[in-house]
């Protein structure tokens, strides 16, 4: 994460949005740095060429949106006191509010709809489409997947240059927390057409190559606690188990090998709806 760089949240005054304010404002706080909150009204779409919406519809979308934003600012203020913190009311649509933060933000933080229910206006198609464009990392939050503590932030490797910077970003927050990076690979030995234990040899040069990336880290951030360990089995099956028992799952926008599902379409959005813990989606 850059440090002189803001975090940005979307702010809509649901119970997943604030759960969006809260992991932000701890994370603006852990990196010390201020926190934008974002709410954002757009005028409805109407058929007829010359209808002029009129003003009392941003009026009272501006009154409904200080409240939400005023809100927000209840919960910054109890889980990070004294972080500079800003409002901002956007007249466009959250996702278009939040893309146009991104380019001015270290990360940007959207609220997603909890297990089995339904989106809501920053959830599902914006959370997936803020993360697949946006120009900064994007974390989402799940309501009911923030309040676990296990100390441990989890990275997908796959030896794609963007997995190695979705590493750097893993090591940059668990330095921060103080908690203990674990970087997995995952592949699926079951659809290698080999014999007994002939993939063995593959399986050691996974670990190996993850070790590699382990001292590299280490070599940089020689306090930080790493461990590693190489997952034979899907990768979104990996990362949802994973998402039990960590803080943060981090992957790369694009993935190759035993990641190649880390890619921001189906099987990320599968990801996206059975994590257990909140997501930091790395371009």
């Amino acid at each position: 994460m850059s440090h002189n760089l803001p975090i940005a949240v979307g702010v809509d005054g649901s119970p997943m949005s604030l759960a969006a304010v809260r992991w932000a404002a701890r994370t603006a706080a852990v990196h010390d740095t201020s926190l934008d909150l974002i709410a954002a009204s757009q005028a409805p779409r109407t058929p007829v060429i010359d209808h002029v919406v009129p003003t009392s519809y941003f009026r009272a979308a501006r009154e409904r949106h200080e409240h939400e934003l005023t809100e927000a600012m209840r919960f910054v203020e109890k889980e990070a006191p004294g972080i500079e913190v800003r409002q901002h009311f956007e007249q466009k649509s959250s996702r278009n509010a939040l893309l146009t933060w991104a380019a001015r933000c270290a990360t940007v933080v959207v609220g997603a709809p909890g297990h089995g229910r339904v989106a809501g206006a920053l959830t599902g198609s914006v959370a997936g489409t803020v993360a697949a464009h946006a120009s900064c990392p994007v974390a989402v939050i799940r309501e009911e997947g923030t309040e676990t503590e296990t100390d441990r932030i989890t990275v997908g490797y796959d030896g794609s240059v963007i997995s190695q910077r979705a590493v750097e970003a893993a090591a940059d927050e668990a330095f921060a927390r103080g908690s203990t990076l674990t970087i997995v690979s995952a592949w699926d030995s079951s659809t290698l057409a080999l014999h007994g234990d002939e993939h063995l040899p593959a399986v050691d040069l996974i670990a190996n190559r993850l070790g590699d990336v382990a001292e590299s880290v280490k070599s940089q951030m020689p306090k930080l606690d790493v461990t590693t360990e190489v997952i034979d089995g899907d990768a979104n099956d990996a990362l949802t188990d994973l998402s039990r028992s960590s803080d943060l799952v981090v992957m790369g926008s694009r993935g190759r090998g035993g990641f190649a599902g880390l890619l921001l379409g189906s099987r990320v959005q599968h990801v996206l709806r059975t994590a257990h813990c909140p997501l930091l989606i790395v371009h």
